[in-house]
């Protein structure tokens, strides 16, 4: 006849275990993740979910990359950088002008990561115009003619004000 027995190792080291030692569960993966493009960067923001990472990575694609392989197994993406725990944000200066990206973050904590919080529209680095700024000073009822000149690499349409 056998006899069945239970065994539960909780953890076992030389010097002791922490809880924090023995999980294996990954940290709480972040949520919102947003992107802004700036002038020559784009700022990533997100929501810290969890409550023992040591810090996050974050990872970068280009806009080809599919949804099925950016969600499922993260594969097109390629870490850009981390940065210490409960910060949410970081400003990608690596930037190619009119290139389209994709972002993902993770929140990490010894050798487990969570799963990916990914941006699902990609965002367009857009750098601001080159003009040259000009102050003119004219005299009362005098005639004047101003030539503004400005390019957008983008092609975006450009707009110009003349303030009084």
């Amino acid at each position: 006849m056998f006899k069945l027995y239970y065994l539960m190792v909780l953890c076992l080291t030389l010097i002791g275990c922490s809880s924090r030692e023995a999980s294996t569960v990954p940290p709480t993966a972040p949520t919102g993740l947003t992107m802004t493009p700036a002038e020559g960067k784009i700022v990533l923001t997100w929501q810290d979910r969890s409550a023992d990472e040591t810090g996050f990575s974050v990872y970068r694609a280009d806009a080809l990359t599919s949804d099925v392989d950016m969600q499922q197994s993260g594969s097109g993406f390629e870490k850009i950088g981390a940065v210490k725990a409960n910060v949410e944000t970081y400003e990608d200066g690596d930037i190619e002008h009119g290139a389209t990206y994709r972002y993902a973050v993770t929140a990490d904590r010894g050798g487990s990561s969570s799963s990916l919080a990914a941006e699902e529209t990609p965002v367009i680095a857009n750098l601001a115009p080159d003009a040259e700024g000009q102050t003119l000073a004219v005299r009362t009822n005098e005639a004047l003619a101003i030539k503004l000149e400005a390019t957008d690499a983008d092609g975006d349409a450009l707009t110009f004000a003349i303030l009084t």
